[in-house]
């Protein structure tokens, strides 16, 4: 009997160690596994916090180039605009001199100031090319008129055509470019509107 009790003695002793050699490795898997996710977890944070804080840097640099070029437009402005005036006014003169010119039958002026026109479209296009695009076409497109004119003047000087036929031509070509004006006259009063509303922003 007292054997026997023994024997059970021993059996619930290894039973019992067992169980705690058990719950050890169990608790300590338990620990690690929760060691893993804690670690997982920080990195995540620190993942997640890289990506924002990079967004937000981003951002920050975005909206300084965007600052930037703001007020690089804003600065512009004014060089433009004087430079788009400059080469208005002196289209408008030439025209000017032009129509008056040829209202008078003055034809010999009237090639005089359109070969000076011709002669300036280089400088003129030069200073338009720092405008703005549209008001470089506008100009361009008068320009090129006054070329093709000039052509046209030199070209049926002696080829017998009638001067009635060549004034009406000539007219047709001065209509032409008073709508490049018009268009470009246009460009210069939007350029100066955009610095008015951009100065009360």
């Amino acid at each position: 009997m007292r054997k026997k009790t023994m024997e059970m003695l021993k059996g619930y002793t290894a039973l019992i160690a067992m169980w705690i050699l058990i719950g050890t490795v169990v608790f300590k898997w338990i620990d690690l596994f929760i060691d893993l996710k804690r670690d997982v977890f920080i990195a995540m944070i620190g993942f997640v916090g890289s990506i924002i804080g990079g967004a937000i840097t981003l951002l920050g640099v975005r909206m300084a180039i965007k600052d930037q070029n703001r007020r690089d437009f804003f600065n512009s402005i004014p060089l433009r605009y004087h430079h788009g005036v400059f080469v208005q006014t002196i289209l408008v003169d030439y025209y000017s001199l032009l129509s008056e010119f040829l209202g008078q039958n003055h034809h010999y002026e009237f090639h005089i100031h359109l070969t000076n026109l011709v002669s300036r479209s280089e400088e003129l296009l030069q200073k338009v090319a720092t405008v703005s695009i549209e008001a470089y076409d506008y100009a361009n497109d008068f320009l090129n008129l006054a070329f093709s004119l000039e052509h046209y003047m030199r070209s049926t000087n002696h080829d017998g055509t009638s001067q009635d036929e060549r004034n009406q031509k000539y007219i047709e070509y001065l209509q032409e470019m008073n709508k490049s004006l018009f268009l470009y006259s246009d460009e210069i009063k939007k350029i100066k509107r955009d610095y008015s509303l951009m100065r009360h922003i």
